[in-house]
């Protein structure tokens, strides 16, 4: 590729991020009983270890993060991420899956909407929050434009999710906990923050890294897909699944990236 350049950046996750290799690969911890989902990691191994591993964010997953809303395999072959390592191991711990439960459910035999641990025996290695890097980006053109293009995208989606989280709270009215209702609450306020400071800061960018986002958060809006009555639909039987990061409040892999001069 001709007139490459090399650009910087910072990535800082604000929530945890997922990044699992395949959904095949796991380890069963048998004086545990959990069945153990590994991030992302250089080498082969037969059971699960945390000592002397080498952690990393794919260059691929950043790419995939930030350019997904550009469907035009042109530019998309015009950029390329390198990994980041993961140099200390403690940025990585061990969590369960927290997911809203009963949205959809049996209207004949009701249960309450809850916040609680999907399949209690699993454990999934997340990079933590506020957990901050430098990464290497190598591209024709802009990168500052491609990251407020997937911003933007990001907003959107924040603004549907939003949306969602209203639908669930009108629809359950008294057929969830308090506790519950005040979590979806904050999360909701959180995730408007994050939409204000898209709006008033124009020096940072926002993705969302990673898997178990539901498919809200993982779906690349454009004004397209908003007017697409299938995507609306959906939307509105508020079906798409909702994982909480528990310790922030915010959804899993939430990461913010800003620019520096190499």
């Amino acid at each position: 590729m001709k007139n490459i350049k090399k650009e910087g950046y910072t990535l800082e996750t604000l929530s945890t991020v997922v990044l699992s290799p395949r959904e095949k690969e796991y380890f069963f911890v048998e004086e545990e009983n959990n069945i153990i989902y590994p991030f992302y990691r250089y080498g082969i191994y037969e059971e699960y270890k945390e000592e002397a591993i080498q952690y990393y964010i794919p260059g691929s997953s950043i790419k995939g993060a930030v350019m997904g809303f550009n469907k035009k395999e042109k530019k998309r072959n015009h950029i390329m991420f390198d990994d980041i390592l993961i140099k200390d191991k403690e940025d990585i711990g061990l969590y369960p899956l927290n997911k809203v439960q009963y949205v959809m459910q049996d209207k004949k035999t009701p249960k309450k909407i809850k916040i609680d641990t999907f399949f209690p025996n699993i454990r999934i290695e997340m990079l933590k929050a506020n957990k901050k890097y430098k990464g290497e980006v190598f591209l024709q053109g802009s990168f500052k434009e491609y990251l407020e293009e997937t911003t933007q995208c990001t907003k959107r989606k924040v603004e549907k999710f939003c949306s969602q989280i209203n639908a669930i709270l009108d629809m359950s009215k008294d057929n969830i906990e308090d506790n519950n209702r005040e979590i979806l609450n904050r999360l909701k306020e959180n995730l408007k923050n994050v939409k204000d400071k898209i709006e008033q800061i124009k020096d940072e960018y926002y993705i969302f890294l990673g898997g178990y986002k539901g498919f809200l958060l993982s779906a690349n809006f454009n004004d397209e897909m908003i007017e697409n009555e299938k995507i609306t639909n959906h939307i509105n039987e508020v079906s798409s699944a909702i994982y909480i990061d528990k310790e922030k409040n915010l959804p899993h892999g939430l990461v913010k990236i800003k620019l520096f001069d190499l």
